[in-house]
């Protein structure tokens, strides 16, 4: 799952105010911003809408299995 600007969905303030210690926001997918998702093993490569990322999105791992993901806002 991803996050969300809480400071601003959530609490309803113009900016994360670092005086406050900041609220925990770890990688924020903005909505309405696009993502492209690259599947490094298999070099697939999705778009996805930061308002599905809050969601979450499936993953299936086998045991013993690793997946390395690259995440990346797209430009424009």
């Amino acid at each position: 799952m991803f996050d969300e600007p809480r400071h601003a969905t959530t609490l309803r303030l113009p900016v994360n105010y670092p005086r406050l210690n900041e609220w925990p926001e770890w990688f924020v997918a903005e909505t309405g911003a696009r993502y492209r998702f690259e599947d490094m093993g298999h070099r697939r490569v999705s778009m996805i809408d930061g308002a599905e990322m809050h969601d979450g999105l499936p993953l299936s791992l086998v045991a013993g299995e690793q997946q390395r993901l690259s995440v990346c806002p797209t430009q424009g």
